[in-house]
Order: C-alpha cells, then structure tokens, then sequence
C-alpha cells in the first residue's frame, strides 16, 4: 500500500550507487543504479536513468532504462522508456515507443491460507 506522502528522493544524473535501497517515499532515479529497489511507494525512472537489477514497488514509471526484473502492483512503460526482464505486475501499460523484452505475468493477489478446523458436533 502506498505512503500518502509529498515527500520523493532524487538521485540525481551522474550518482552511482551500487546496493540495495529500502524507501517508503517516493523515489525519483536520473542516475544510475546497481542492485536492488524495495519501495513501497513510487519509483520513477527518469530519462536518464538506468536501473541495473532487481525493483520492487507499489508503482513503477520507467522513461529510462531497467535491466532486471520488476515485481510491482502498476508498472508503465512511458515513450523512450525501456524494461529488459520479466514483469510481474497486476497492471502492465506501454506507451507508443515504449520497449519491452522479456515475459510477463499477472500479479494474482494471494490468497488466505485455508485453516484446518475441526467439525464442532453438538452434542446430543
């Protein structure tokens, strides 16, 4: 569920950071990334940006580049934006011009566990 929050992190054309980014606020990438993105919120990918690895998010705008695989609720490939890897996503939109390559799956809300409970028999 997303953060109801004005609040968004840049990472500003010609950062680098290698490692994993943990972030509820949203998330705006010109730069570059190497490894892995868990958001509970927005991640954009900017024009220039490029994300070399894994994202997961609440939402995902790419108008940059991803090489790796994107687990979120909402992803959209924008004009000149680029996704190489597979998708798992509840709803997969792309633009005129926008690239996709790779497989695609439905995101399928998980369902409860089911629960063993005995049969309560009244008694007689």
């Amino acid at each position: 569920m997303a953060m109801d929050t004005s609040e968004t992190t840049v990472i500003a054309k010609g950062t680098k950071i290698t490692g994993k980014i943990d972030i509820q606020c949203k998330l705006h990438i010109d730069g570059e990334i190497e490894g892995s993105i868990h958001s509970g919120n927005v991640v954009i990918i900017g024009t220039p940006g490029l994300v070399r690895g894994e994202v997961y998010a609440e939402r995902l705008l790419v108008s940059g580049e991803v090489v790796g695989n994107c687990d979120c609720q909402n992803i959209e490939i924008l004009a000149g934006g680029k996704i190489v890897g597979d998708i798992v996503s509840s709803n997969l939109i792309i633009e005129s011009q926008g690239f996709f390559e790779g497989t695609s799956k439905i995101k399928v809300k998980e369902q409860p566990l089911a629960v063993n409970t005995p049969d309560k028999k009244k008694a007689l």
